[in-house]
């Protein structure tokens, strides 16, 4: 087993649970603060290597990359 497939077997977290290895989030949001909640679980995706889909309105995608850049 190779390095990146190790790292990806390790547990992500989200609400206080262990998700599955198959699991997926969808959200909605109507404000900023929802909105939020979500980063850090977006974060740990990426920092793992894995993908993600984002369908985003196209007057908001340049506050959504920065809100992805910026979270830490």
């Amino acid at each position: 087993m190779n390095a990146s497939a190790e790292k990806n077997e390790q547990p992500i977290r989200f609400a206080g649970s262990d998700l599955g290895p198959k699991s997926h989030i969808c959200g909605f949001f109507r404000n900023p603060e929802e909105y939020r909640l979500l980063l850090r679980f977006i974060k740990e995706g990426f920092d793992r290597g894995e993908k993600a889909f984002h369908v985003v309105n196209p007057q908001l995608r340049e506050n959504h990359a920065q809100r992805l850049k910026s979270a830490a």
